[in-house]
């Protein structure tokens, strides 16, 4: 349904598969929303550059995921928001907010979107502006459904070797960070569907002394994201070996250490992903720390595919429809659940259709856009032509 306003929509994004993959769904659901959207990429521009290309579009959005990805334009966008006057920033974060810069966010003509529910007051705190929604993400429907599986029992689709090379130095350059990661790991195993960052900190308060108390909130968060960096790898691990069966995986190369342990496929185009998801009997999700009440894009993405997904529990899967989601709590649990339901295939595709039709309800990116345009017209009354 076309939005009764249009605007005129500046798109500035760095390159990476999942980043660029939702900067293009976003655009393609406001272009069917009759608004009018540009891309820029700014990777190898300077921020001088990204501002002159900016002036000759005159947009009345810019609009960015994770706040440009700490690209050094984040320090001119006062500076860039004077230059298209009236022109409003929009920032959607699908990542942990404090690892991008929020507090250099403009708080005048700006809005302020968060993947995650649970991150919201804190915004509100650090970044002093009210103007802060939750916008969870969504998944988008242009994939056309295979008659067939490709003979794919368990799969999963993620990467293990990812690497954060401040984090990496942050942990293992300190001894004491680094028992503490371990001793965090381990109850991460045990209380799986927690909010795994809010675990890191009790840790944190509990066991690693005054330095901890005496960091600025910022600082503490940074801390609570490296002990749920280190785990997250551990837990993909641990993943793979709860599946009763071999677990066929597809990503880089670091699954390459669990050897026979898994059908280890090689990496997946990003493009090629729901094709994975359609192709397997039985698909498995495991939420990243920095997902402490929200949700991936595989929750939504594996249905429209025609897809089966076990996945774990994360609280913001509340608001759905329980009899259409299989989750689990513990690794145990999901040992028990891919038992159970590799044996009942025709249950297996009712489940499917019925979180298929959920997902095209209510969780597409056109769905997103919408709220997204409900919002600015509540704020910015005057855009509406």
């Amino acid at each position: 349904m076309p939005a009764d306003f249009s605007l005129r929509w500046l798109f500035l994004y760095q390159p990476g598969r999942t980043l660029a993959g939702i900067v293009q769904a976003l655009g393609r659901a406001l272009i069917c929303l009759e608004q009018e959207v540009f891309y820029l990429e700014i990777s190898d521009l300077t921020p001088e550059e990204i501002i002159l290309q900016t002036r000759k579009i005159q947009p009345d959005i810019i609009f960015t995921l994770d706040n440009l990805l700490n690209h050094p334009l984040q320090n001119y966008l006062e500076e860039l928001l004077r230059e298209i006057n009236p022109c409003w920033y929009l920032c959607w974060f699908v990542d942990h907010p404090f690892g991008f810069n929020p507090h250099l966010i403009p708080k005048e003509s700006s809005v302020i979107f968060c993947w995650d529910s649970a991150y919201l007051d804190q915004l509100k705190k650090f970044t002093k502006t009210e103007r802060i929604y939750h916008l969870p993400l969504a998944g988008e429907n242009n994939f056309k459904k295979k008659s067939t599986r490709a003979g794919w029992k368990v799969s999963f689709l993620g990467s293990l070797s990812y690497q954060n090379p401040f984090l990496d130095n942050l942990i293992f350059s300190c001894p004491d960070l680094s028992r503490l990661a371990k001793t965090y790991l381990e109850k991460a195993k045990e209380l799986l569907s927690q909010d795994r960052l809010a675990l890191a900190g009790e840790v944190l308060s509990a066991q690693a002394g005054d330095w901890y108390e005496k960091l600025a909130p910022g600082y503490q968060e940074v801390v609570k994201f490296a002990l749920g960096y280190y785990a997250d790898k551990q837990l993909r691990k641990a993943l793979a070996e709860a599946s009763p069966i071999r677990l066929t995986v597809f990503g880089d190369e670091g699954w390459r250490e669990l050897g026979e342990k898994i059908d280890f496929q090689g990496a997946v185009d990003y493009s090629k992903r729901f094709e994975v998801y359609a192709g397997s009997e039985l698909n498995l999700n495991l939420h990243q720390s920095q997902c402490r009440n929200g949700l991936n894009q595989r929750v939504y993405e594996v249905p429209l595919a025609g897809g089966f997904l076990i996945t774990d529990f994360r609280p913001e899967l509340e608001r759905f429809d329980k009899k259409n989601w299989i989750c689990y709590k513990s690794f145990q649990e999901l040992k028990d659940l891919i038992s159970y339901w590799l044996k009942k295939p025709s249950e297996r595709e009712k489940k499917i259709s019925s979180a298929q039709r959920e997902v095209l309800s209510y969780h597409l990116y056109q769905h997103r856009a919408q709220e997204i345009l409900k919002i600015l017209k509540k704020e910015r009354g005057r855009w509406v032509k």
